[in-house]
């Protein structure tokens, strides 16, 4: 039985149960290769807005 579930980034979640924790965030690499492509994201949406 879920004691509690939370949001921490978006599309990530972390359950937390009386049998342990489910933490379903990004760590390591993949967090550096998240936070990179969303920042490419961010560079390339304002040259095509700028531009």
């Amino acid at each position: 039985m879920l004691k509690t579930t939370f949001m921490t980034e978006p599309s990530k979640i972390v359950i937390t149960s009386p049998d342990g924790d489910y933490d379903n965030r990004l760590h390591g690499w993949e967090l550096v290769s998240y936070h990179w492509k969303h920042f490419w994201n961010k560079v390339i949406d304002w040259l095509i807005n700028n531009l």
